[in-house]
């Protein structure tokens, strides 16, 4: 603990309150307790630090456990200090299984009755600071709390806290120096292909593209990161422990109290950039969306049209916020806790744009009702004015953005406003359209007619629009002719196949291999061929002494007259001549 008379503490820092952001000072009265484990049983002792036996060769921790030689923990012990100076050491004699006694608690309490009885805090203290170290051995984590209590000249107290934690594991520290590194190595890298791009687009259009803007900002803070890292491995290196006394602070080597304030704090600091550096990294997920798909890339585009005009609108929302903070600062800064401050007052009117705000608070702190009139007229300007005027602009934008997509989408062939997502769905209707023509083939036919009843609805802005509206136009008729044709070739032959296996099956198509200039095949295979079943109302077969048949085109081929001729195979057989019986 430590307390500070009248007033030496200063500057704002974190706390529970708004009007209790202070932080302390460096001189003030001290008082310690520090309970500690030990492997040997340690006599009470009172006087000087100096005086007293050394506990650094007896105390336990994860860095000092050893049980090889027997270094663990038996011994629950405390150092108790009212001045810095003075110290008093006692273990509890319970060991292993059995019971405390009682001694080291009774001790902690009887220093607390000495501070008392002393008038340790008195009625010139203006702060109270206590720091509290907390570890958990098995998670390997580490927690300095500070909890801290103005008194102000009415006796009024303004409690504020500070949290912070922290990794001791070895292990993790370890792998926390191996991904630095390798986080650097690549940092040089991007780096590099920055300086290149750089060189290709030039210095003044380079800059002109925001997310590279972006990137440099988060090299920045990975290089400020990688320092912070830098600094807390050099107060820890590993083998002792950060509570070592390396600093050579009398308070650390004599009464055994080492704060690690500055090691707590690098580890916020590197949190901070790390914060930082990941909420950049995910919103750069937006630029590779922007380039896959070109749809997501409305609200990227939006804020690019709409930039001028929100800077100069950020102005004037900034000077009404100002007027209206200071306004209500100055009516309602010594009643309330929301305008304490200037830069309260400021928050407190940004968290009423949300809907966050009390009227009943101020009509409370208020002898009439004029400062709620000052605050309606403030959430009118504010909302009906100012966020309607920020809207217009962002719909405005919006409209521009939306027609320049459409201009782009009717002039640039092959724009996929979808991307990816585009390609993807026609890789699957295709493999759709093959599956479903194979099972089903009247399925190709409704698929034509479907893409010929489609209409495309064209906004002509100019002759150079209608020629290319025209190109465009012939050039996927004709591409929609060639697929169909090419769709009618593959029905036509799945159709003849169908038919001819049927007619095959019903005895009326004999379908052989001759030899050129042969008909002895054929009239074997006409002659063995069953007549067609009876009930069909087909004519009978002609008796086996008179064969007969008729040649037919092969599937595919030109009918005779059309021109054409069968092809031969590699043995001088014709596979493609089928005659009817």
């Amino acid at each position: 603990m430590l307390k500070y008379p009248h007033s030496t503490f200063h500057a704002p820092a974190l706390a529970a309150r708004q009007t209790s952001h202070v932080t302390s000072g460096t001189t003030g009265y001290v008082a310690f307790v520090l309970p500690f484990f030990s492997d040997a049983y340690l006599p009470e002792e009172s006087g000087p630090a100096d005086a007293l036996q050394g506990y650094r060769d007896h105390i336990v921790t994860p860095y000092t456990r050893d049980e090889a030689t027997g270094r663990v923990a038996r011994y629950f012990c405390v150092r108790l200090s009212s001045n810095g100076d003075y110290v008093r050491q006692v273990c509890d004699p319970a060991t292993g299984d059995q019971k405390t006694t009682g001694v080291v608690r009774a001790a902690i309490e009887g220093l607390w009755n000495d501070l008392k009885r002393a008038h340790w805090l008195d009625w010139r203290t203006r702060f109270l600071h206590i720091t509290i170290t907390f570890k958990s051995n098995n998670n390997a984590v580490a927690s300095r709390a500070n909890l801290m209590f103005e008194i102000t000249g009415s006796s009024s107290v303004l409690p504020s806290y500070d949290f912070e934690t922290f990794v001791t594991d070895t292990k993790k520290l370890q792998e926390t120096k191996i991904f630095m590194n390798v986080a650097l190595g690549m940092l040089l890298f991007f780096v590099f292909l920055e300086f290149v791009e750089m060189h290709d687009t030039g210095l003044a259009g380079y800059f002109m593209d925001g997310w590279n803007i972006m990137d440099w900002i988060n090299f920045t803070l990975l290089l400020a990161q990688y320092a912070t890292l830098v600094k807390l491995f050099n107060l820890d290196d590993g083998t002792e422990g950060i509570d070592d006394c390396r600093s050579g602070s009398t308070v650390c080597e004599g009464v055994g109290y080492f704060d690690d304030w500055e090691y707590a704090r690098t580890i916020k600091a590197a949190k901070l950039y790390l914060s930082f550096n990941v909420n950049i990294q995910l919103l750069k997920i937006v630029k590779f969306m922007n380039m896959l798909v070109p749809k997501t890339s409305l609200a990227v585009k939006v804020l690019g049209v709409a930039a001028a005009d929100l800077v100069f609108f950020s102005s004037v929302f900034f000077i009404s916020i100002l007027a209206f903070s200071n306004m209500f600062f100055v009516q309602l800064g010594p009643v309330m806790e929301g305008y304490w401050s200037q830069a309260a007052s400021i928050i407190t009117l940004v968290r009423a744009l949300f809907g966050d705000f009390d009227i009943d608070d101020i009509l409370n702190n208020s002898n009439g009702y004029l400062n709620v009139i000052l605050f309606l007229a403030y959430l009118f300007v504010a909302l009906f004015i100012i966020l309607s005027i920020f809207l217009t602009i962002l719909g405005e934008a919006q409209a521009a953005v939306s027609q320049a997509n459409e201009k782009l989408s009717n002039s640039e062939e092959g724009y996929k406003e979808y991307g990816v997502i585009e390609d993807i769905g026609s890789v699957l209707g295709k493999c759709r359209d093959r599956v479903m023509t194979k099972v089903k083939p009247s399925y190709a036919l409704g698929q034509m007619h479907l893409q010929a009843s489609d209409v495309q609805t064209i906004e002509i802005q100019t002759v150079d629009d209608v020629r290319r509206m025209m190109a465009g136009m012939l050039e996927r008729q004709r591409n929609q002719l060639e697929e169909q044709q090419k769709q009618l070739e593959e029905i036509s032959k799945a159709n003849e196949q169908t038919l001819l296996k049927a007619l095959t099956g019903l005895g009326l198509v004999a379908a052989v291999k001759e030899r050129a200039g042969s008909t002895s095949a054929t009239s074997t295979k006409c002659a063995n061929a069953a007549g067609p079943p009876p009930g069909l109302g087909l004519p009978s077969r002609p008796a086996a002494a008179e064969p007969w048949a008729q040649q037919l085109p092969p599937p595919g081929a030109a009918p005779p007259g059309l021109g054409g001729a069968p092809s031969n195979s590699a043995d001088g057989y014709r596979d493609d001549l089928y005659y009817v019986c």
